[in-house]
Order: C-alpha cells, then sequence, then structure tokens
C-alpha cells in the first residue's frame, strides 16, 4: 500500500467497470466476478473489443479491469 495525502491507497482504489471505460492500454489485470487474470484488450474496426488471457483464453464476463501496477523502484 501507498500513503498519498495521509491516506491509504491501495490497489482496489483503480478498478475500473468495464460499462464506464474501456482500457487505451493492451496488457491489463481483469476480474470477471470470480477470479482475477492479466488479460490483453483487443478492439479495432469491424469486431468488437474483448479481452483475452493468455492462460484461458476468451474472456466474455470481464466487469472490471486495472492497468499493471508499475515496476519496483530498485534502491
Amino acid at each position: 500500500m501507498e500513503v498519498i495525502s495521509g491516506k491509504m491507497h491501495t490497489l482496489t482504489d483503480q478498478w475500473v467497470p468495464v460499462k464506464d471505460r474501456l482500457p487505451d492500454t493492451h496488457v491489463v489485470l481483469v476480474y470477471d466476478g470470480l477470479e482475477m487474470f492479466e488479460a490483453r484488450f483487443f478492439s479495432g474496426v469491424g469486431s468488437l473489443p474483448y479481452f483475452y488471457s493468455q492462460d484461458t483464453g476468451h474472456l466474455p464476463d470481464v466487469t472490471h479491469w486495472m492497468p499493471l501496477p508499475e515496476k519496483p523502484l530498485r534502491r
């Protein structure tokens, strides 16, 4: 967790409902109501937007997504 302006900031603050907005990056974390996956987001001319996981294939039931976190800083 990260402290920002005196409050705890967690990854749960960053989940975006797919009904509100779709990603503008290609690799994101997604949640389908049961499990969380690293997935690729595809959208293009002539096709519907979709999420795809290398482990499970097409993910039709994604409800939320979030950007991948930044890499840790080296110290």
